[in-house]
């Protein structure tokens, strides 16, 4: 049985002028683009009595390189339009994962304060030096965000409770804002920086997860609450995801105040 979407096949090849046995092989070639096996070009030849130079001659008359690229072509078409038990459960878990995303991304948005929003903005626009905290399971997802705020023209330094108090305390002399990302409770040495930031008298903005304690927010003087109430359903993390798209967001608003 010839899949209905490869029929375009059979049309363009009505103005190319094949010959019996080309026909026959294009047939075959369509029907058996739906094994999970496909023939090897030799294979097809021993098959149908011909040669595999007859093959390839009819493959390049379809404006193909050759009999691979002319028989993965098939399988693609084939696949996208009838996928398999497996291809079916990884577009269900795609769906799945998008729908959650999306949502912890949306109630973080509803959640959004219009005061902290605001403050965000005012200290971006005003600061020089930021410096960003977390604890050390985010350090990748630390790099990309200096890296966002160094093409913006801030000087922007790191910090992970790896990192001694001593280091710490050097680097908050030239710091005008601290950024703090925290997925889960924060660790002891994160505390004590966070203290003595405080002791400091830095600002200091808050992206957190939501399995953080109530007096969280008594440490940060603005902060954004990451959703991952789906995440814990799905096991899934949403929490880099989320922050990611809303940190994006809030820059975007601190570059329209700047132009």
């Amino acid at each position: 049985m010839i899949f209905l979407t490869h029929q375009h096949y059979f049309d363009y090849s009505k103005g190319q002028n094949l010959s019996q046995i080309e026909h026959e092989i294009l047939a075959f070639l369509l029907s058996d683009s739906q094994n999970e096996q496909p023939c090897s070009i030799r294979m097809v030849a021993k098959e149908l009595t011909t040669s595999t130079a007859t093959i390839i001659r009819l493959c390049k008359k379809l404006g193909f390189s050759g009999y691979t690229a002319f028989t993965e072509k098939l399988r693609l078409e084939y696949t996208d339009h009838s996928p398999t038990e497996a291809t079916q459960l990884l577009s269900a878990n795609l769906n799945n994962h998008f729908t959650m995303y999306m949502k912890d991304y949306q109630d973080t948005l509803d959640a959004l304060s219009i005061r902290d929003v605001t403050t965000f903005v005012q200290l971006l626009t005003t600061s020089q030096v930021i410096q960003l905290i977390s604890d050390d399971s985010l350090a990748i997802f630390l790099t990309y965000i200096a890296s966002k705020l160094q093409a913006e023209g801030f000087r922007t330094l790191v910090s992970t409770d790896k990192d001694t108090l001593q280091n710490f305390e050097k680097k908050i002399t030239d710091t005008t804002l601290i950024l703090l990302f925290s997925e889960n409770q924060l660790t002891e040495s994160l505390l004590e920086k966070i203290n003595y930031a405080k002791q400091k008298k830095v600002t200091i903005i808050g992206f957190y997860g939501s399995t953080q304690p109530p007096n969280f927010k008594q440490w940060v003087d603005a902060k954004f609450e990451i959703s991952d109430t789906d995440s814990k359903t799905l096991k899934t993390n949403s929490y880099d995801a989320t922050v990611l798209i809303l940190f994006n967001l809030l820059m975007s608003l601190v570059s329209d105040v700047s132009e």
